[in-house]
């Protein structure tokens, strides 16, 4: 076999090499740096729940648990993360955010108010545990971790 053929099988026997080699540090480089972001998303991870505790119309059972994600609205119309089946709820009647490592609850200018703790609401609040939030004939519970 001629001298350059050899060199060129050599070359790419290294060229396959090198790129196996490349290939398994990016795939570690990329499993690492998926293992760091979940928990980092773990530990930023901020948890609450609202839980219903007094509904006088029959579409939503007492006891159910609502999630909070970090913006959280609630009201009748279909695109809230919390739709309530309440005639006396607002389509955008209410929401929830957290921020600056606290929870807040606004009213969305609705028809009928919005009361935390039997107190109307008029400008945003900041929810603790035990809280109660009416929104029309709807009671809501707030758990806070």
């Amino acid at each position: 076999m001629p001298l350059d053929i050899i060199l060129l099988i050599i070359r790419i026997v290294v060229a396959l090499i090198l790129y196996a080699f490349l290939g398994t540090v990016l795939i570690y480089v990329l499993r690492d740096i998926r293992t760091t972001s979940q928990r980092m998303d773990e530990s930023q991870r901020v948890s609450g729940r609202l839980i219903v505790t007094e509904h006088k119309e029959i579409t939503i059972d007492s006891g159910q648990v609502y999630p909070l994600k970090r913006l959280t609205t609630l009201g009748r119309g279909p695109t809230n993360t919390i739709v309530l089946q309440d005639s006396f709820a607002s389509i955008y009647h209410a929401q929830i955010v957290y921020r600056s490592g606290q929870w807040w609850i606004e009213d969305q200018h609705s028809h009928n108010g919005t009361s935390l703790n039997d107190i109307p609401l008029t400008e945003a609040v900041v929810l603790s545990s035990e809280d109660v939030i009416t929104i029309g004939h709807t009671k809501l519970l707030v758990e806070l971790d």
